[in-house]
């Protein structure tokens, strides 16, 4: 028990914390191990789908990017989830964002032009139809 107190201090040197913010933290890193493991799952079921039925694994690779993006662009708008038409917004520019993606990949280089005007459109759309400022660059915590 000795060594689980002292895990605990170099975690989070200078500060007590109780056992339910300890059970919290624990719950959280499972979570998050889960949510990995659910990711590495998904893609590589996408690869093994696409190789058995013999579609280019471009298409997964993508879908996968797609997830990305959502999950890169979509942190940032977490609360606004709850608005049904925000979701409506957001589900419909994930798809564009894919099919951008996928259809200027040919162009070489020049499809992170088309990737970054998308998104650029993408926050002021989100602006313009649903007053959302864009996001402040994360500060790091500690």
């Amino acid at each position: 028990m000795a060594g689980l107190s002292v895990c605990w201090k170099r975690w989070l040197p200078g500060k007590v914390l109780s056992m339910n913010t300890v059970r919290k933290r624990i719950i959280d890193l499972c979570l998050l191990a889960g949510s990995a493991l659910i990711i590495c799952i998904v893609g590589v079921g996408a690869f093994v789908i696409s190789e058995a039925r013999h579609i280019s694994p471009m298409w997964g690779f993508f879908g996968l990017l797609s997830i990305g993006f959502f999950a890169g662009v979509g942190w940032d708008y977490r609360s606004e989830f709850r608005s049904f038409r925000f979701v409506l917004f957001f589900s419909t520019w994930l798809l564009l964002n894919f099919v951008i993606f996928c259809a200027t990949r040919v162009l070489g280089w020049l499809y992170l032009v088309a990737v970054f005007i998308e998104l650029v459109l993408f926050y002021a759309s989100a602006y313009w139809l649903f007053g959302l400022q864009p996001p402040v660059p994360r500060q790091r915590t500690r």
